[in-house]
């Protein structure tokens, strides 16, 4: 499959659970689940592929400075990872504003929303896979096990907290944030 597939399996989760972004999480999770457990082996290994390349990419100081602004904790290794996650299911236009136009989120991100309910989705593909093909006997099997690490380095410009008010003014004004 190509990108543009996986980008619309997400895309039509995000419309079947509706607004407002990076809310119904485990509903999302399950709905894709469901949907990705219809692919082949081989289908199930690109999506993993596919998600870990996004989570890499989104690995950016514009993301980071994010998720600082609006839980405050861009310190959290576990937290930074679960909201990499969370981005990339929120769909395409959601996932490109946040590394290049991230200050437009402000217009649709709520105060309410949990971090951490990016964890549903790292699981996704193997989930799929497990329901259609049941455990495996190596969990090399696994989708997961055929991505590429999730580590790497932080892409785009570095930024002090005190400069996150000029940087994203309508987000710091949204979630009150003052450094």
């Amino acid at each position: 499959m190509k990108d543009q597939n996986y980008w619309d399996l997400i895309n039509e989760a995000c419309l079947w659970v509706g607004e407002p972004y990076f809310k119904n999480n485990e509903d999302k999770a399950n709905y894709l689940v469901n949907n990705l457990s219809k692919l082949s082996k081989e289908e199930l290994i690109g999506f993993e592929r596919f998600v870990v390349s996004k989570v890499v990419e989104a690995d950016h100081y514009n993301v980071l400075a994010l998720l600082e602004i609006t839980v405050g904790l861009s310190g959290s290794d576990d937290s930074y990872l679960y909201f990499r996650y969370q981005l990339v299911v929120q769909g395409q236009k959601v996932f490109e504003d946040a590394i290049s136009n991230t200050d437009s989120l402000a217009m649709i991100l709520n105060q309410h929303f949990d971090y951490a309910d990016g964890e549903w989705f790292m699981y996704m593909a193997d989930k799929a896979y497990t329901n259609k093909f049941g455990e495996p006997e190596d969990c090399y099997e696994l989708p997961n096990a055929h991505a590429e690490d999730i580590g790497g380095y932080t892409k785009g410009e570095a930024w002090e907290t005190e400069d996150l008010p000029v940087l994203f003014p309508n987000l710091c004004r949204k979630f009150n944030y003052t450094a």
